[in-house]
């Protein structure tokens, strides 16, 4: 039997763990987490990460292109850490909100945030107007008021600013869009927001823009936003669908 204490020395608080397009794994631990590196044959331990003071994670995500992983607290803060440099380099942000980050996605250099009080929010931890040396405080872009308190935000891999967000309860579905991720989208009416029943999960399709796939407990069906076309293409009633991985070819 595999001794787990050997790759996991910390106590795991939340369960919570990263991979980054590098393969590099995060994971986190009680008052710190850790780094790995995995290769096919192997899981290689990088270094542990102390974490700063009062910050208490529940979300990691990797920057799909620059070596940083953005950390979010159970307060509504946020920090910027540097894979490379092997240091914090954008301090503790507190957001006016009093609430939690339920879901974070990069979208190209921007941060897209999903608040429990039903606000989605953009934050440029790069502040590209001044170049990159100066990111040691993040700056909210845009922010924007939704009807209903949705608990998951998915991005398009192709556009970099289409993004869905989905209330599981409800199987609720918005779309949103704008020209770039530093632009605040409109919001759409309610005649242009999806309903869908017993949603499982959703996504974007990894290759064909203006395209998603939804799975439902027993059937994964393809639809085209532009031409609101939804068609079937597996049902196993005697199946339980639980979750949407992509398969990326090199």
């Amino acid at each position: 039997m595999c001794d787990c204490s050997a790759f996991f020395p910390s106590r795991m608080e939340h369960t919570v763990v990263e991979w980054s397009l590098y393969g590099i794994a995060c994971i986190n631990c009680k008052n710190s987490f850790m780094l790995y590196q995995a290769v096919p044959s192997s899981l290689s331990f990088i270094q542990t990460v102390k974490m700063l003071d009062s910050f208490n994670p529940i979300l990691m995500k990797f920057h799909k292109e620059r070596p940083f992983l953005a950390i979010a607290d159970d307060s509504c803060k946020l920090i910027l850490y540097d894979i490379v440099k092997a240091e914090y380099v954008s301090k503790t942000k507190l957001f006016p909100e009093k609430n939690m980050i339920v879901d974070m996605k990069w979208a190209g250099d921007v941060l897209l945030c999903l608040l429990s009080s039903s606000i989605l929010i953009a934050v440029d931890f790069f502040n590209t107007e001044n170049g990159e040396k100066n990111i040691s405080f993040a700056k909210i872009l845009w922010r924007v008021a939704l009807d209903v308190n949705y608990d998951k935000l998915i991005v398009d891999p192709i556009n970099d600013f289409k993004c869905i967000l989905l209330h599981s309860e409800t199987s609720n579905v918005l779309f949103l869009s704008s020209n770039s991720s530093r632009e605040k989208p409109i919001v759409p009416t309610q005649s242009n927001t999806l309903r869908v029943n017993d949603i499982v999960d959703i996504m974007f399709h990894p290759y064909y823009s203006d395209t998603i796939l939804i799975m439902n407990k027993n059937s994964l069906t393809l639809y085209e936003i532009k031409l609101k076309i939804a068609k079937v293409i597996v049902s196993q009633p005697y199946s339980t669908f639980l979750r949407l991985i992509t398969l990326q070819n090199n």
